[in-house]
């Protein structure tokens, strides 16, 4: 991912030291077009059947929303599910801007950030099925030699970051090179790797070290491969036959409307400003991270486009076997080619997460045939914290009666989990008297506690970590397996 970049860049630029300015090249991208302010709306929640979804699940998806804003506590947060069946729900909770007062909507664009990794991958695995490529080419036979970057490197070490190429975000001049006021400068991928990858970390397939350098040189290999820009490959091959209408690159094409305001915390005090114009015309940035983090869309049109890499049409099924293929990836769960692979909340889910000052985590959850996308306009979160929304809305599709799940997944009645908020002890009254398995998550979906339940309708849990330190106050999920049967709850602590 491209970690949260620049937050006090700004806000300090002006007394900082800043390096000797670059004179970066012109990109041959068409004239960029300004979006407009989208009308001022009241400040509330907003979701939409977008494919044939029953209006009573999507009030339970839309509370499940509004009540996971709530628990993270930030501007704004949209998300989607596709169902198996194809249908597809969006809603959002929270605002875009306060002046003027617009609703976060499930049509505004946020910042994708590193979830643009999947589609730069989808592209080179298709041109690897057309026989256009093969993923054991090495960069010597597309692109020419750049200094510190191994050109024995092959195309499949690149999608899966084992090339050991130095991640150019990591550069201590990279900030202030593309900050204030430098922001106007634009920034091709080469003068990139020219400027800003340092020597080679490890020997080329010795290692994993995500780099988002691997994927500024896979988006030149589609240059070459193609003869387009890779931003026109990727509108020809992804963007238009999935119908990803709200999925677009800025710079290399038209702004669309309305995009989300960004909001930071600039003095560290977690009180956040409205970000928007800055970030928005902050064209060094946009043109640098442009094929490793750079397109913006909307969990709508994630949700759709995560099915088709994953489970639909953009790949064949031997290629996207490759593709699902992980290696351990420290941090990461495991990584495929182009692809992470993680349990969030006690389901398999394989897709991205993107931090670029927004926060996306997008994934498609196999073993329940479903793709859902979180996006959120506040940089006090990160992909990661956005898990906990990912398994909300899982839970709540599972538990209504509506879905074609065949997983038998009941909610426990308030009554039998108590006291509900708790502050150090609860009880859990089961179902059955047999034997449970009781696990614990909190609201990023991280399992905190486990336990086995041998015998009895009644159970006292400590309120404690597994480490065996008490947990901190928040929300916090429990998925209980009894005699075949899964139930959930919810609880918070104070």
């Amino acid at each position: 991912m491209i970690k949260q970049l620049f937050i006090f860049l700004l806000a300090i630029s002006s007394q900082l030291g800043l390096m000797a300015q670059f004179a970066p090249g012109e990109l041959v991208y068409p004239p960029r077009i300004e979006s407009s302010i989208v009308e001022e709306a009241p400040v509330n929640s907003e979701s939409a059947s977008l494919r044939g979804i029953d209006p009573i699940f999507a009030d339970k998806l839309q509370h499940t929303l509004d009540s996971m804003h709530n628990v993270l506590g930030i501007k704004g947060l949209s998300a989607a599910i596709r169902l198996p069946g194809g249908e597809i729900w969006g809603g959002a909770s929270g605002v875009s801007s306060e002046s003027p007062l617009d609703s976060m909507t499930k049509n505004h664009r946020l910042a994708m950030g590193s979830v643009t990794k999947t589609m730069v991958s989808a592209v080179i695995l298709q041109l690897a099925e057309e026989g256009e490529l093969e993923l054991e080419d090495q960069l010597n036979e597309w692109l020419p030699t750049y200094n510190d970057v191994n050109d024995t490197v092959t195309i499949r070490q690149l999608l899966q970051h084992r090339s050991g190429i130095y991640n150019f975000t990591n550069h201590p001049n990279f900030n202030t090179s593309i900050g204030s006021p430098y922001m106007n400068q634009i920034w091709t991928p080469e003068e990139v790797i020219a400027y800003f990858v340092n020597a080679q970390i490890f020997n080329p397939g010795a290692s994993f070290s995500y780099s988002n350098t691997n994927y500024l040189l896979l988006g030149l290999i589609i240059e070459a491969a193609t003869g387009q820009s890779f931003h026109e490959a990727m509108r020809e091959r992804l963007i238009e036959p999935f119908e990803l209408n709200q999925t677009f690159l800025p710079i290399a094409e038209p702004w669309q409307s309305p995009v989300g305001h960004l909001w930071l915390d600039l003095n560290n005090n977690n009180s956040v400003v409205d970000f928007h114009q800055t970030f928005y015309n902050w064209t060094a940035l946009h043109t640098s991270t442009a094929a490793a983090g750079g397109y913006f869309s909307t969990p709508s049109d994630l949700v759709e486009w995560m099915y088709q890499y994953q489970a639909g049409d953009a790949l064949g099924e031997a290629i996207r076997a490759e593709m699902q293929t992980v290696i351990p990836a420290p941090g990461l769960g495991s990584y495929g080619l182009g692809t992470s692979q993680r349990t969030i909340g006690g389901y398999t889910a394989i897709g991205h997460g993107g931090d670029i000052s927004y926060s996306t985590a997008s994934y498609y959850f196999p073993n329940e045939e479903v793709a859902i996308s979180v996006q959120a306009n506040d940089g006090r979160v990160i992909s990661w914290n956005l898990d906990g929304t990912l398994v909300a809305i899982m839970n709540t599709y599972l538990n209504c009666d509506q879905t074609t799940s065949t997983q038998q997944v009941q909610v426990l009645s308030p009554e039998a989990i108590f006291p509900n908020p708790f502050k150090e002890d609860i009880n859990i009254q089961l179902p059955l008297a047999s034997p449970a398995s009781i696990e614990v998550y909190d609201s990023r979906g991280q399992q905190v506690a486990q336990w086995i339940a041998d015998d009895g309708r009644s159970i006292r849990w400590a309120g404690q970590h597994q480490s065996g330190q008490a947990l901190p106050s928040g929300t916090y999920f429990f998925r209980i397996q009894q005699a075949g049967q899964v139930y959930t709850a919810r609880a918070m602590k104070f």
